[in-house]
């Protein structure tokens, strides 16, 4: 059986900190409720036997805390969960924020689960078409939670909060693609564009 070593484990974070680009509230005014962070109280006294869990079982563990979390208090905004009984693999859906051009589409996400889950972020995906100065046309996102702001205490339920703010609050600043350079330049053109295609694509 795979093991963590002392020196590699670290699932939790000292501090409870979540980053501050985790969730923010941005020039569309939007504000979404946000989740607390995750707390593992059934094993958060007993290092020991976390160090003496594989990897991977210790995943499943995570993940179906995180799923019961999200029977228990439905988000309004967006809802995951696995597809089939493949506890690694889950979909995502966001509704388009309201006020901005994606109102009213239905937004979906892959979502592949490392199994060594909660130290590795999830890799999220858009499969529905979206223009967006962070998002490419593979539908990678280039949210930093996702990459090197990650930190254990995040849930894949905030993530996706994270990325409905996305949506709503471009950080075009630090994209050079012909979406975000549209974004600075021509705000009108843009948002005419993206709810054309969140109509042909996101819409029923």
């Amino acid at each position: 059986m795979e093991v963590w070593d002392e020196d590699d484990f670290h699932l939790q974070n000292p501090a409870g900190e979540i980053p501050e680009v985790a969730y923010w509230s941005g020039e569309s005014g939007l504000s979404l409720p946000a989740p607390a962070p995750f707390r593992d109280d059934n094993i958060s006294d007993h290092v020991e036997t976390r160090l003496q869990l594989g990897i991977s079982e210790y995943s499943r563990i995570r993940l179906l805390k995180e799923l019961d979390a999200t029977k228990k208090d439905p988000l309004s905004h967006c809802s995951c969960g696995p597809v089939g009984n493949d506890i690694f693999e889950w979909q995502g859906v966001i509704m388009g924020p309201e006020c901005t051009p994606y109102e009213g589409g239905l937004f979906f996400l892959s979502i592949h689960i490392p199994e060594d889950y909660p130290n590795s972020p999830p890799e999220i995906k858009f499969k529905t078409k979206v223009i967006h100065p962070n998002i490419d046309e593979d539908g990678t996102i280039h949210l930093d939670i996702l990459w090197d702001r990650w930190t254990p205490v995040l849930t894949i339920e905030w993530v996706l909060l994270s990325i409905c703010s996305l949506l709503a609050d471009p950080n075009a600043d630090i994209s050079f693609n012909p979406i975000a350079i549209l974004y600075r330049n021509n705000r009108e053109e843009y948002n005419k564009k993206t709810k054309e295609w969140t109509r042909k694509y996101a819409m029923c």
